[in-house]
């Protein structure tokens, strides 16, 4: 179901014995936001210190890569760093 809390109380009021399960849709949404949010905020930090390797990647991050894929090296290179990021998205 939707994880709008109004569609949660409804459920409950209607079926309390019921188990709730969210979709895929949604549980991803809050996945890519927090890694986004993490990406962000490392940005921030590194390019503050001259390192723009962050710049750039926001989709690299938010969906999976193909090898074929003429970002995927380069990306690569970069996902492999010891990174925030990268430990958020894993």
């Amino acid at each position: 179901m939707d994880m709008g809390a109004n569609f949660a109380a409804a459920t409950r009021r209607a079926t309390p014995e019921a188990k709730i399960a969210h979709d895929r849709f949604h549980i991803s949404q809050h996945l890519n936001q927090a890694v986004d949010q993490v990406r962000r905020a490392e940005h921030k930090r590194l390019s503050a210190g001259g390192d723009n390797s962050l710049a750039g990647t926001k989709y690299d991050w938010l969906r999976r890569t193909s090898p074929e894929d003429e970002r995927a090296l380069a990306f690569d290179t970069v996902s492999e760093r010891e990174l925030k990021t990268a430990k958020a998205c894993m």
